[in-house]
């Protein structure tokens, strides 16, 4: 086997939020190919990641300058760092890093620096990617499932088109201008799943990178969508408020006339009865015989009906005499007189 010092350069760094002090949830390796690498990440490849880089803090440096020697030896940047990496952890078939700080040192000596990778983070992410420097090897692996040393020719069996990364150690996570095939932006929690490698995982691989590559636009756009959503509803807020206002004061109208209606309707009913009782009683109208009734109503106004029994129309009369004499006098004179 064959241990190959070398960088893999991955799509535009993927981040959840940016500050002045670095980033958070960085998107780190992703399954897939590694474009103009002649080599895959799989999900044995996500594992071997994150097995070295648990509870680890990772450098970084601008660029792969100067990492690898002629004879493509990793060379010591001691001193060149401008910030680490940490909080490691698998999201399906990608890895990220919870946090990335930049070093003070780093802010007061390279100002400009600094700022460049600040502004272009914020404005310009798709020109600035990671890259990770890893010691690595290269297997083919068979359709039983075996792995043999990339040393040479695709050989016979071979489950893929393109042999597979296996990581043997973690140098650093650059920053470079022109990356090639990283995605993924949220936090996920490390998935614990035991790996059973088999031909079907890695075939699949490829397209599990480009549907991972579609959720994340998806969630783009979603979240798009909605600021657009908050954007209106606070432009229109105001008016929204007032066509409230409105409505409830057209409800409250409708309340006053609704009862307004009912108070109408019942005078009218009142009014009507009263025109009736009117043209009962008209004398032109009616002549003598409306006359002797209207008297009669009149006499008879403010007399109760007799109770039942003798016993009890007396006990009636004496309680009439407190409150009304003449309507006392009419009762007794109608109900109590002897013939």
């Amino acid at each position: 086997m064959t241990q190959q010092p070398d960088h893999i350069c991955f799509q535009q760094i993927q981040f959840a939020a940016v500050t002045r002090n670095g980033f958070s949830d960085v998107s780190i390796l992703t399954a897939g190919e590694a474009d103009g690498h002649g080599v895959m990440v799989d999900e044995e490849t996500i594992n071997d990641f994150i097995k070295l880089s648990m509870g680890k803090t990772i450098p970084a440096y601008l660029t792969h300058a100067g990492a690898i020697d002629a004879n493509g030896r990793p060379v010591d940047r001691l001193g060149k760092e401008i910030g680490m990496f940490s909080g490691f952890y698998r999201d399906g078939m990608k890895v990220r890093a919870k946090n990335f700080k930049f070093l003070q040192s780093f802010i007061d000596s390279e100002p400009k620096a600094y700022a460049t990778l600040i502004e272009m983070a914020q404005n310009f992410s798709d020109k600035l990617g990671i890259s990770p420097v890893l010691q690595q090897i290269r297997n083919w692996v068979m359709g039983d499932g075996s792995e043999v040393p990339a040393d040479g020719e695709r050989p016979e069996g071979a489950a893929g088109m393109l042999p597979i990364m296996r990581i043997l150690g973690i140098k650093s996570l650059d920053f470079v201008q022109q990356p090639a095939a990283n995605i993924g932006l949220f936090e996920a929690k490390v998935d614990a799943t035991p790996i059973i490698m088999n031909p079907e995982s890695v075939l699949l691989s490829v397209h599990t990178a480009a549907l991972s590559a579609k959720d994340g636009e998806i969630t783009v756009l979603s979240t798009a969508h909605k600021d657009s959503i908050v954007a209106l509803e606070a432009k229109h807020a105001d008016e929204i408020v007032a066509l409230g206002a409105k409505l409830s004061d057209a409800i409250a109208k409708l309340s006053v006339a609704t009862e307004s209606e009912k108070s109408l309707n019942a005078l009218l009913a009142a009014k009507t009865q009263e025109a009736e009782m009117a043209a009962k009683y008209d004398m032109r109208k009616a002549g003598a015989p409306a006359l002797e009734i209207a008297l009669q109503s009149h006499t008879n106004a403010g007399v109760p009906a007799p109770a039942v029994g003798d016993h009890a129309k007396w006990a009636q009369f004496i309680e009439l005499s407190k409150t009304d004499a003449a309507a006392a006098a009419t009762f007794k004179a109608k109900y109590l007189s002897r013939k």
